[in-house]
């Protein structure tokens, strides 16, 4: 599929981005202006909704994607230890979530387009992996056994993104998590104070792309990040999310026995 959101919607919006276990407590760390969409069932959310929100909801400055899961993770001899969090994002990630890097850059749409093996690590996970005075860019991690090169290191941050990695989207869903379906996608507003509009007017599109009738639930849930979220918000989160990572943990774990059936990655 290419860029899968179109040459149309990424001209349109400036670039789209996104965003798994502890480190989605990250989603509802970003600006006051951001709305995260997350899916309430299987497959509830699908890349050709967010491109219809890009196309068809005003007043937005930039989207994402994400797709989560846990996977082993090192580098050279080290490793993280256990299960990290892994992230698949967009390249405009790092706007939405206003993160900032120490080392190296982000993703390009090219990385994204073509599956790209590289990754943005965590400022504390970059410090576990590699040695002082190692640097981290430019060398080879292994996820889940698969290589891929470190691109760059996020500063350090507020929240459990410092233990995160972050790879392009379609990477995670093509040669990681072989999934179609979508986690989450953020929305970030132009006008804040256009926020609650835009919270409605994605909630009626979603509804309508669904074709869900009166009394039916959404199926996915609407939130409106605030800057300096209670830590409540942030349990929350963590809440709603470790089912799902613990599923994926425990997915890994049986494949790595061989005690069930490898999940087929989704075809490029």
């Amino acid at each position: 599929m290419g860029a899968i959101l179109g040459v149309a919607s990424l001209v349109a919006i400036g670039g789209l981005i996104f965003g798994p276990g502890t480190a989605s407590t990250q989603l509802y760390a970003a600006g006051g202006n951001v709305l995260t969409i997350t899916a309430a069932g299987a497959r509830s959310l699908t890349n050709a909704d967010v491109d219809a929100i890009a196309r068809g909801v005003p007043d937005i400055a930039a989207l994402s994607r994400a797709v989560f899961g846990t996977a082993p993770v090192g580098a050279g001899g080290v490793s993280d230890g256990g299960p990290t969090a892994v992230q698949g994002v967009d390249p405009s990630y790092a706007q939405v979530t206003r993160d900032t890097l120490v080392q190296g850059t982000f993703f390009t749409p090219q990385d994204g387009a073509s599956a790209n093996r590289v990754a943005v690590l965590g400022q504390t996970l970059s410090s576990h992996l590699f040695q002082t005075g190692q640097r981290a860019v430019g060398s080879t991690i292994r996820i889940r056994n698969v290589p891929f090169t470190v691109i760059g290191v996020l500063a350090s941050q507020t929240n459990n993104s410092d233990n995160a990695v972050l790879i392009p989207f379609e990477t995670g869903q093509v040669r990681l998590f072989g999934t179609n379906a979508l986690d989450a996608v953020l929305v970030q507003v132009a006008d804040p104070n256009q926020a609650d509009v835009v919270s409605q007017d994605v909630e009626q599109l979603l509804r309508q792309r669904h074709q869900l009738r009166s009394g039916q639930p959404d199926g996915f849930t609407i939130r409106a990040n605030s800057a300096q979220p209670p830590a409540a918000s942030v349990g929350d989160t963590v809440a709603r999310w470790l089912p799902r990572v613990l599923d994926r943990a425990r997915q890994y774990s049986c494949e790595a026995k061989g005690l069930c059936r490898r999940a087929q990655p989704a075809q490029p």
